[in-house]
């Protein structure tokens, strides 16, 4: 009887472990994606403390063809240096962000909250500007 008893505390502690291990496994590596209007923002946890936002613009939505693209954080201007993107390494805080280029209509984003740790990889889908650039 004894034997029996012993039997289940172990099956229930190792039940409990595994648990346990599931959970804080799966938010260690949390990744947080959240759907803008023309954009696609995917939100890791950076196990040093370290907190990024990594901007990435493309010339549409159905293209993986990267544009270089001006942008503006918090009013801040940073001109197309490369069609890479931009990363910034930043204090946690919230951020607006709008990117545009020629020829691209400019698209606003809605404010990002970003904490400490925190690593963001924002694409930025531009679209065809339509209008003229002379009258």
């Amino acid at each position: 009887m004894a034997i029996r008893n012993l039997k289940k505390e172990i099956q229930w502690a190792v039940s409990l472990t595994v648990s346990v291990i599931i959970v804080i496994a799966s938010t260690a590596c949390a990744i947080n994606k959240s759907p803008d209007n023309g954009a696609s923002i995917k939100r890791w946890k950076s196990k040093q403390g370290n907190t990024y936002i990594n901007l990435i613009s493309f010339h549409s939505k159905d293209s993986l063809v990267e544009f270089p693209a001006t942008y503006h954080v918090n009013n801040l201007i940073f001109p197309p240096e490369a069609p890479e993107g931009l990363v910034l390494a930043v204090m946690p805080g919230t951020f607006t962000i709008t990117a545009g280029g020629i020829s691209k209509s400019w698209k606003n984003l809605k404010p990002l909250k970003v904490e400490r740790g925190d690593s963001l990889v924002v694409k930025i889908f531009l679209e065809d500007d339509t209008e003229p650039l002379l009258d």
